[in-house]
């Protein structure tokens, strides 16, 4: 079963808040910084926003990744 995979580079992050604007649920910006991931295996529904906040990270700190095997069909 393949699965959502989300890391971030703590020593690449700018702490731009894009990533949390975008997708709240998964990552989160204390005041002291850097940003930090709430949920690394979020559910795949966000796929498109987490695509969305990776594309937009200025330092490309996020990785959105898909690990597991794909689901067979019957």
């Amino acid at each position: 079963m393949e699965r959502l995979e989300v890391t971030i580079d703590p020593l690449v992050c700018a702490c731009t808040g894009y990533c949390v604007q975008i997708v709240p649920a998964v990552f989160d910006l204390p005041d002291d910084g850097p940003t930090v991931i709430l949920d690394p295996h979020p559910p795949m529904d966000l796929i498109h926003e987490l695509r969305e906040a990776e594309n937009l990270c200025p330092t490309q700190a996020i990785r959105v990744e898909l690990t597991g095997e794909p689901e067979q069909e019957s």
